[in-house]
């Protein structure tokens, strides 16, 4: 993370590198326009939306037009004087791009707000590049590729099967890093609908297909985005991007026997592991086991079994994050390993290679995510059985991870389709809750008082078009009602999404607030009237502190386990069927019902008034036992020989396996 004075010097830097590469394109000197545009891109894509100065966006639009001219006046020119093109285009000897920034060039011009991704240039048509060579339609590919995101219109089988087979690597690189990450789902419907249709047709291609393509880290953002965008099965794109690519970009950056002892005598990473009892056998990953943080609130209670068998907790950072004080309740069974920002997959390959050396029976993360290092981690298998669950309730799509623990109140009996581990369920939710704190403040407002309250607390990835648009139905109808939307965003990031937001919520009293203190939140909450749940990525924390303070919630049902837990938990409060809608426009109509009858509103207060009661059904304590048997039942089954119909496991009984 860089502060406001090196970010302001880096703009000034990169506005001067911009005048170079003006000059180089006059020129026409394709080398140096590649040379100026690598010095050109210091950020990544997250840092760049939340890091951004006032001011900065529009200034990075200016200085990434000018390098779409580079890449489409010069580099993939029809007339280019030289062959640079094929340092952007095609893969190196080892498999990899060497620009793959500037291959998400689009993506680029999308998030700093450039027009020109929305005027359909340099269109593809399959059967006329089909007649070019493979130079000819290289400079084509290239052109299209550097202005054209999701929004566009492409027909995937016709131009993969059009290319040259070497070309396709670059074009599916762009399909995962930018078409299928890039507008964001709150553009528009027609957008959403041509990304849906592309990764569809992208995965029926790839099915044919068994080697994994070329690959770099920003792939990961496809599978990543793909739950909180789709209401459907998300178990192909992981397994493509997962289970092929993502595996088989750490296998590149696995040293060797040698290199991890030449490591094991440096400070990184493997060092930090003499740490570990020697007789251990069992290990929790966790880099975000801090007591505040979601992962921590509703999977801690599972795994108090191990804690308190002194089972240790790891938690692998690299060193650009701001790791949180550990939680307090495993504080002297924590080990930090800290790995390199600059050589991050090696240094995971060594860590990996000094675990498997302990020859551990068990690992178990409590989340796996691109957002932190267990994702690399779990695409390898450095202990005989691999476990994971709700803390990202999506499939990994590894052939590393051999369970994955969820809930028999959560999941349908079909589930097991949707996972490419051995789904293991536990009664109830499969996830549990720390208390959330008391507000400070205490409701003073009669439920009759006239004023109507909405909150929403959602991370920004969940907010959608259809979401979006059944909240501005609802204030259509009560146009006096305000509407308190709770994101994690900075305020940069938030002032680079506001357009969007207004495009969406145009009516009513609406507020998005940037990341706020939990206590501001929680007192919010304690005057709202309603809490409106996202959809198809729903909430459970953000859903346990509405209802904690007595806060009606409304949820939308859905088929998979991310937007099932929300009316899960409501079933588990207590709450009624009539506060779960099962389509959009139930959803709509439910919020509006409550809205109307302030005499409703109370009496779901009422259900909830009693908050020691409602936390033992929310915090289910016999959930550690059930956690505990599930793990013991995996140790003896052993990596499972094929995934077979989900197995639930209550402490004390038999495993019983569930029929779909």
């Amino acid at each position: 993370m860089q502060n406001p004075e090196q970010r302001e010097q880096n703009v000034r830097t990169q506005a001067q590198l911009a005048a170079h590469l003006q000059a180089a394109i006059l020129q026409r000197e394709p080398e140096t326009c590649l040379a100026v545009m690598q010095q050109m891109i210091q950020d990544d894509f997250i840092s760049l939306e939340t890091e951004a100065l006032p001011g900065e966006l529009e200034i990075r639009m200016q200085l990434h037009e000018i390098i779409d001219s580079a890449l489409r006046d010069v580099l993939f020119a029809d007339d280019t004087p030289t062959d640079t093109w094929k340092q952007l285009i095609l893969p190196d000897e080892h498999g990899l791009f060497r620009h793959f920034r500037h291959q998400a060039s689009a993506r680029w011009l999308r998030l700093t707000g450039s027009a020109l991704v929305d005027q359909g240039l340099e269109a593809l048509q399959p059967a006329a590049l089909a007649q070019l060579d493979l130079r000819g339609q290289a400079l084509a590919l290239g052109r299209f590729l550097a202005v054209n995101d999701g929004a566009a219109d492409l027909d995937y089988p016709a131009l993969a099967a059009a290319l040259d087979p070497r070309l396709l690597p670059a074009l599916n690189d762009w399909v995962l890093c930018v078409a299928l990450v890039s507008p964001s789902r709150m553009h528009s419907a027609e957008a959403l609908a041509k990304q849906d249709a592309l990764r569809t047709s992208f995965l029926d291609v790839r099915r044919t297909q068994h080697d994994p393509l070329p690959a770099n880290s920003d792939q990961a953002s496809a599978a990543y985005n793909a739950p909180y965008a789709l209401a459907t099965s998300t178990r192909g794109l992981a397994v493509e991007t997962n289970g092929k690519q993502m595996t088989a970009l750490m296998k590149r950056f696995r040293p060797t026997a040698e290199a991890c002892e030449r490591l094991a005598t440096s400070d990184l990473p493997v060092h930090a592991l003499e740490d570990l009892p020697e007789d251990t056998r069992e290990l929790v990953v966790c880099p975000n086991w801090s007591s505040e943080h979601v992962i921590y609130r509703c999977m801690s209670p599972l795994l108090e079994g191990l804690r308190d068998r002194g089972v240790p907790l790891m938690r692998p950072f690299d060193q650009r994050t701001t790791l949180q004080p550990v939680a307090l309740d495993w504080f002297d069974q924590t080990v930090d390993v800290p790995n390199s920002s600059s050589f991050v997959l090696t240094h995971l390959g060594a860590l990996c290679h000094a675990l498997r050396e302990r020859e551990l029976d068990l690992v178990l993360y409590p989340e796996i995510s691109p957002a932190n290092l267990t994702y690399w981690l779990a695409t390898q298998r450095f202990a005989r059985v691999q476990a994971t669950g709700y803390g990202f309730p999506v499939t990994t799509g590894m052939r590393s991870m051999d369970y994955f623990v969820g809930g028999a109140d959560v999941e349908l009996p079909s589930a097991g389709a949707h996972y490419t581990e051995q789904l293991v369920l536990l009664p109830g939710l499969g996830v549990s809750t720390t208390e959330p704190p008391l507000p400070t403040a205490v409701r003073e407002r009669d439920a009759n008082d006239g004023q109507l309250r909405l909150v929403a607390t959602t991370s920004l990835n969940k907010l959608n078009v259809e979401l979006l648009s059944a909240w501005d139905a609802l204030l259509a109808r009560h146009p006096h009602a305000q509407l308190d939307v709770f994101t994690n965003a900075t305020e940069p990031q938030l002032n680079a999404h506001l357009e969007q937001l207004g495009q969406w919520l145009k009516r009513g009293d609406v507020v998005v607030h940037t990341k706020q203190p939990r206590a501001f939140v929680m007192d919010t909450l304690v005057q709202a009237d309603l809490h409106l749940d996202a959809f198809p990525y729903g909430g459970f924390n953000s859903l346990v502190e509405p209802l904690s303070v007595g806060c009606p919630v409304l949820t939308l049902e859905g088929e998979l386990a991310r937007n099932r837990l929300g009316a899960a938990l409501l079933r588990r409060a207590e709450l009624p069927e009539s506060v779960i809608a099962k389509d959009w426009s139930s959803y709509v109509e439910i919020a509006g019902r409550l809205l109307d009858d302030a005499g409703e509103r109370q009496a779901l207060r009422d259900r909830l008034a009693d908050r020691a009661a409602l936390m033992a059904r929310l915090a289910d304590h016999d959930l550690a036992h059930h956690m505990d048997a599930a793990l013991t039942w995996m140790r003896e089954q052993g990596p499972p020989k094929a995934r077979t119909a989900p197995v639930l496991i209550r402490a004390g009984e038999a495993p019983v396996r569930l029929s779909a």
